[in-house]
């Protein structure tokens, strides 16, 4: 695995300027801010093809300190207005049945409705969460007839059981990750994956349940509820999954580990038989740290086709306040460590999406001047990478609401010509606490560092100093990832001897075509 820093990264490029600019026919002058309850926290948006926005997360009541939170949904269309056809004035607000307060974790849009996972908590009884699947219409009501009255549930190892994604896959079934207590017996977290038909029933052709977790102590996958109770241990130790993704008709699955005093990360491959992938890199979790000694939390991840980003947030002080962006082929095999620093910043990325053969990544951006108390995040940040996992220089998004209030940016929704960034701001009010805040930008599809060519090739890469290339003759420039030349001379047949060269991650030009990253070990 190569790990690279990208400070400052300037290159020359054609500018746009309406690329991160606000999109002045949103809410106002491209914001809005959106007050359901005392408490609201946005957790993600979906777009459909006709410009609407669906915006999901969760609101409460201050009841004396008190927050028994619920879910919501809502419409918004292209302008940041709610349409008052769906839900109540554009506003559905649920909660699972039988426990105090829910939450939801993901969801996601199909021709039918929106289906969605969260999870419940009885504050009253310990240790109980519980995990529901639930679908709601177009229209902007839950729908009765999937599964048992709108909902899919189960103790599976018992009363602790935790949310991860839900996705719906190639073949039109519900994908669901998330992690359950065996309280009866270990007291260990086992991951969970489980797939459903549309209607909310088990699909028994994933195992033989529907439902699988991989065997903390034995180390295998089985089918759920058939594991054994083995010696108690530390309550909370285990592994989590809280992000899913379809990749060559298998399931790529990630969330933390906790094993040791710190929290380590974690990722698996299952096919669509239920079982390990065979043509993963390990067959079975693959258990890994960035920074030794410190916590490691994931966010979001992403899937372009080629490679899996996933963004990582630690607390330690080699990457702490950075955006960490780990890439991974879709063998599972890890390749660049994007490290993205800006100065004088804490960075923490809360979600990835890829469009148009680029990566954008954003949430939290503080100015480390700020010392005010409560103060985490003064942005709602937006940055895009190009197919090089470069920064686009030509487009960057900075904006708060003006009123020195903390923003936190959730998730991101990008259409054609705009991209809709949605989190919370603080707008202590009485009781009122946090907003929903939305804000829309512009941007178009020649967001791009260079000219397109596909003809030039370097190989081996990775490469041990000598390569290949399909030119002749010319002249190339090697050049670190600051944009500084480190080589630059001619060359006569197709090779290049750069044996001396440190180990790294590099760009090398040939004959003034098209950057290529080159790594060298």
């Amino acid at each position: 695995m190569r790990y690279f820093t990208v400070i400052g990264w300037i290159f020359c490029l054609t500018s746009f300027a309406q690329n991160g600019s606000l999109k002045t026919d949103f809410g106002q002058g491209g914001k809005i801010q959106l007050d359901f309850d005392d408490l609201d926290d946005l957790v993600g948006i979906i777009k459909d093809d006709q410009g609407n926005n669906y915006l999901y997360g969760n609101t409460s009541d201050n009841l004396g300190g008190v927050y028994p939170y619920d879910f919501f949904f809502a419409r918004i269309d292209e302008f940041g207005d709610l349409d008052p056809t769906f839900g109540s004035n554009g506003i559905y607000r649920g909660d699972f049945p039988g426990f105090t307060s829910c939450s939801v974790k993901q969801a996601v849009l199909h021709s039918s409705g929106i289906y969605f996972i969260g999870q419940g908590i009885n504050n009253s009884s310990l240790d109980t969460f519980g995990l529901f699947i639930s679908k709601i219409n177009l229209d902007g009501e839950i729908d009765t007839n999937f599964a048992d009255h709108g909902y899919f549930t189960k103790d599976f190892l018992g009363t602790y059981n935790t949310a991860g994604s839900i996705i719906i896959d190639s073949d039109s079934k519900l994908v669901f990750c998330g992690s359950t207590t065996d309280d009866q017996g270990t007291l260990v977290e086992y991951p969970i994956l489980g797939r459903l038909n549309l209607n909310g029933d088990p699909d028994s052709t994933f195992g033989s349940t529907g439902i699988i977790a991989w065997d903390y102590y034995a180390g295998s996958l089985v089918d759920l509820l058939e594991i054994a109770p083995v010696l108690e241990v530390r309550h909370g130790d285990g592994m989590y999954l809280s992000e899913i993704v379809e990749v060559n008709n298998a399931y790529f699955a990630t969330g933390k580990y906790q094993g040791t005093a710190n929290i380590e990360l974690n990722y698996m491959s299952i096919t669509k038989g239920g079982v390990f992938n065979p043509n993963f890199i390990t067959t079975g979790p693959h258990i890994y740290q960035l920074d030794p000694g410190a916590n490691h939390q994931i966010s979001d991840i992403a899937y372009n086709g080629e490679s899996i980003y996933i963004s990582i947030f630690t607390d330690g002080a080699m990457y702490g306040q950075k955006h960490l962006i780990q890439k991974l082929d879709t063998i599972g095999v890890q390749q660049d460590l994007i490290i993205l620093n800006e100065g004088g910043f804490d960075l923490r990325t809360n979600f990835l999406e890829c469009w148009n053969d680029r990566l954008f990544y954003g949430g939290y951006r503080l100015d480390l001047n700020n010392s005010g108390p409560g103060y985490f995040s003064d942005d709602f940040t937006v940055q895009c990478l190009d197919e090089l996992d470069l920064p686009i220089s030509n487009f960057s998004f900075n904006q708060n609401m003006s009123t020195m209030d903390e923003l936190g940016a959730k998730d991101i929704e990008i259409h054609d010509s705009y991209a809709i960034v949605g989190g919370y701001m603080n707008n202590v009010v009485g009781d009122n606490y946090t907003d929903l805040c939305l804000m829309a930008f512009n941007v178009n599809d020649q967001l791009t560092i260079q000219e397109e060519n596909k003809e030039l090739q370097i190989y081996p890469n990775p490469t041990n100093g000598i390569i290949y290339i399909n030119e002749f003759s010319g002249i190339f420039e090697l050049m670190d990832m600051s944009g500084k030349l480190v080589k630059k001379g001619n060359f006569n047949g197709n090779i290049i001897d750069l044996s001396e060269i440190s180990p790294g991650t590099y760009l090398m030009k040939i004959n003034d075509q098209k950057a290529l990253k080159l790594t060298i070990f």
